[in-house]
């Protein structure tokens, strides 16, 4: 009998063992590092005793000089900016420099969270005012958006002045008011500044003759004599509630009768835009917010358009409601705040003239905002407050925040304006002294007084800020250094 054998290679057992083995190995490597990775990204860590707890990451950085950074009171860097891992939990920051006002702020420190406190701006422990040009005194103020001129209006005078800021050498030159300018007996009446065009380029003026008649003139300021008297040139159509329109100066809205229309300068043409509007403001070239009267007269409601798209967010069955109204857009989103006074809410809605999900609009966020009377987005739209007397509401877009706060000082009809993206500025109505202030209300500065109705003037690098003061008879506008001497 023959019995056939089958022989067995030893060797490769012994590969696919091995090869087994590795692939095991990997695998389990593999699930241990993603694990690891992932217990790392949710903020897990070790500490010194062997213990697991969970971290967040905190940035600090200041103007105008770097300082020392504080955390619960110890020094953990010499020097701004710095970065640090920190387990959850409160914490209180602390940034000080000799010759500078102590900064704090308390926050909580959250897991797999990076707390960004980029913005503060310390001032000086003694804030000493320089004079820089004697002036006349002024009926009136604005500063451009970019912070770089001044205008102002002396009465009796047929001039506007302009200032080109400079903290060492400023330039002031004149510009004469043309034909433009209704005279009534020689006089110009009195100027108001109601808005900078976007490029800094033109402005919007409300004259007042000593009559009470008004007239609303577009100044090009390099330009003055092909300022434009809107009033008499729309006589038919005489609009109200004017604004320029995106970076354009020859191009405005303005409200006639309830209709909204586009006001062309260069050819004195109008274009219906929307009927039945109580109130609007432009954002750019194409977004528009409106409350709209229906047509019964029964209702009041809220809408946005961008010229493409038209979404009607809210609506309300009392026509005598007027609610507030603000667009910003930021990071990627848009953002559309409603406050209605009468019901103590204001509604912020995301991505608004998006198709929603459902068959309306949802709120992205609600605020309580009892009485509240202004609405303002920051430069960069990260920030909104709004204000009900001396209380604010503020609401931070990208940390997804809401602070509530009041200030001491009363302001009168006046609000805060935003003289940084996370600095707000406002003067108070009794004493003249003027505040500056974070978004959420930390750090309250008092800085100097100035003449009532002209609060300080940032520069744009908040390196110094001007002010106008009358002082033994004469005005003069001073130069005040933000940088410690």
């Amino acid at each position: 009998m023959i019995v056939l054998m089958h022989r067995v290679n030893i060797n490769n057992k012994k590969t696919v063992a091995l090869r087994l083995a590795a692939y095991g190995v990997t695998i389990a490597l593999s699930v241990v590092t993603t694990a690891v990775l992932l217990f790392v990204a949710m903020g897990y860590r070790f500490n010194s005793a062997g213990s697991v707890i969970q971290n967040g990451l905190l940035l600090v950085d200041n103007k105008p000089e770097a300082a020392q950074i504080y955390i619960n009171n110890k020094l953990e860097d010499s020097q701004s900016p710095g970065r640090f891992v920190l387990p959850i939990g409160k914490y209180t920051l602390s940034l000080g420099l000799d010759g500078y006002r102590e900064w704090k702020k308390q926050f909580v420190m959250a897991a797999e969270y990076v707390e960004q406190v980029q913005y503060p701006l310390l001032i000086p422990t003694k804030l000493t005012a320089d004079p820089l040009l004697q002036i006349a005194q002024p009926e009136s103020v604005s500063q451009s958006s970019d912070n770089k001129s001044l205008l102002y209006f002396v009465p009796g005078e047929t001039v506007i002045h302009r200032i080109k800021l400079d903290p060492k050498q400023p330039t002031q030159t004149e510009v004469p008011l043309s034909g433009a300018f209704v005279r009534e007996s020689g006089s110009v009446g009195s100027i108001k500044f109601v808005e900078w065009s976007l490029s800094n380029k033109a402005a919007l003026i409300e004259q007042t003759l000593p009559s009470g008649k008004t007239f609303i003139i577009s100044l090009i300021i390099d330009k003055p004599q092909e300022a434009v008297n809107i009033t008499t040139m729309f006589s038919d159509v005489t609009p109200s509630d004017v604004h320029y329109i995106g970076k354009k100066t020859d191009s405005l809205y303005g409200l006639h009768e309830g209709v909204l229309r586009r006001y062309d300068l260069g050819n004195a043409s109008t274009t219906k835009v929307l009927e039945r509007i109580v109130s609007y403001q432009p954002y750019g070239d194409k977004i528009l917010s409106y409350t709209q009267i229906s047509k019964d007269g029964n209702s009041v409601s809220v809408g946005i358009t961008d010229q493409e798209n038209t979404a009607t967010l809210e609506s309300f069955g009392d026509p005598s409601v007027r609610p507030l109204v603000s667009y910003g857009a930021y990071s990627d989103h848009n953002y559309f705040v409603v406050a209605v006074p009468q019901q103590g809410k204001a509604r912020i809605y995301r991505d608004a003239l998006k198709k929603p999900i459902l068959n309306k609009q949802i709120p992205f966020v609600i605020l309580s905002t009892p009485g509240v009377s202004y609405i303002k987005f920051s430069p960069s739209n990260q920030y909104i407050f709004l204000q009900s007397a001396q209380k604010f509401v503020t609401y931070d877009f990208e940390n997804v925040r809401i602070n509530n706060f009041a200030v001491a000082q009363p302001l009168g009809e006046s609000h805060p304006v935003w003289v940084s993206n996370a600095h707000l500025a406002y003067q108070a109505q009794d004493s003249s002294i003027n505040y500056l202030m974070e978004f959420d209300g930390n750090n309250n500065a008092d800085m100097l007084p100035s003449d009532p109705g002209t609060r300080l003037y940032y520069s744009p690098n908040h390196t110094s800020l001007y002010r106008v003061i009358a002082k033994d008879k004469k005005t003069s506008l001073d130069n005040v250094s933000l940088v410690a001497k």
